[in-house]
Parts: structure tokens; C-alpha cells; sequence
């Protein structure tokens, strides 16, 4: 029992000895081969492509949100209120007058001739 403990600390030592190793070979050759900017050229071209595509459906996703707040906070209130308008004129037959909100041409500007 002693010998197979044995045996178990040995391999884990083993173990742990070779991740050292694996650890400082990779932080003293491999680490400056990757961080060379040719090695990572081909990567960041395609980042650089891809850059429009984000931006475009950035773009694209930002205006979505403005059209939605828009219709939410804009239109659809003032079609609540020409809804309600139209209850009101139906249940209790006013009848409201909207040719004053049209302007009237004066004489003058009729009788000069011109075109406005």
C-alpha cells in the first residue's frame, strides 16, 4: 500500500514537474512567435473587413429602434386621440369645423396675377 502511494506521488510529481515545463517553454518561445503582428496578419485583415458588416447592421439596428420609438410614442397617440375625437363627434354630434385652419387668399394676391 505504501509502494502504490508511492508510486501515485511519483506520477503526480511527474505530472506537475512536466506542466512547468510546458508552461515556461510557452511563455519564453512561443509567446513571441504569436505575438509577432505577421503571424496574426490574416486575422486581423478579416477583422478588418468584417469592421463595415458590424457597422452596417449597427446601423441598421439603431434606426429599427428609432422607428419603433417613434411609432410608439408619436403615432400611436395621436391615433388614440383622432379615435377618440371621432367617438365623441359620433356618440354626441359635434361637428367640428376645420375650414378656418385652411388660409383664405387674400383679394390682392388673387387679383395681381401671380402664382404663390
Amino acid at each position: 500500500m505504501i509502494a502504490n502511494n508511492a508510486t501515485k506521488l511519483t506520477n503526480k510529481l511527474i505530472a506537475v514537474m512536466l506542466l512547468i515545463v510546458i508552461a515556461v517553454g510557452s511563455f519564453l518561445f512561443v509567446s513571441k512567435e504569436v505575438t509577432k503582428p505577421e503571424f496574426n496578419r490574416t486575422t486581423i485583415e478579416s477583422l478588418e473587413e468584417k469592421e463595415e458588416i458590424v457597422m452596417r447592421l449597427t446601423l441598421a439596428a439603431f434606426l429599427n429602434a428609432i422607428a419603433i420609438l417613434i411609432v410608439t410614442s408619436c403615432v400611436i397617440p395621436i391615433v388614440v386621440i383622432l379615435i377618440f375625437v371621432g367617438i365623441i363627434k359620433i356618440f354626441f354630434g359635434f361637428e367640428i369645423k376645420t375650414n378656418r385652419l385652411i388660409p383664405i387668399k387674400s383679394n390682392k394676391i388673387a387679383d395681381s396675377g401671380r402664382d404663390y
